[in-house]
């Protein structure tokens, strides 16, 4: 169920953003998920299928987002949403999701040489 969720979620946080696309989350809004309440699989997927995400946006509350669905895979449920709570803060509010910085000390593939 993790993944499936998880899944849907990220279309979830999708329609969040719509209208406020952040294309460098190390500096622009970042969605949290805060709680998912009523949410259960209701059918396994098989490795393969295609699913489809049904996203609800039930209430905007300007930074946070109340979203309900389900997902599909041909026509059949196999998980409800049943309330999700997603939370749109800036990068900088975020401990430890600002812009990465790598010690002078500390090998990386980003710098070049020995």
């Amino acid at each position: 169920m993790g993944l499936l969720l998880e899944s849907w979620t990220q279309a979830a946080a999708v329609l969040a953003c719509w209208d406020r696309p952040s294309p460098d989350v190390r500096s622009g809004l970042l969605v949290l998920l805060a709680a998912v309440r009523d949410t259960r699989l209701v059918a396994p997927v098989p490795e393969g299928a295609v699913v489809t995400h049904d996203v609800l946006v039930v209430r905007d509350l300007g930074n946070t987002f109340l979203v309900a669905g389900e997902s599909t895979v041909d026509g059949s449920t196999v998980l409800e949403a049943g309330q999700v709570t997603l939370a749109l803060r800036p990068a900088e509010q975020v401990p430890g999701a600002g812009p990465a910085t790598i010690p002078a000390d500390e090998p990386s593939a980003e710098r070049e040489g020995p």
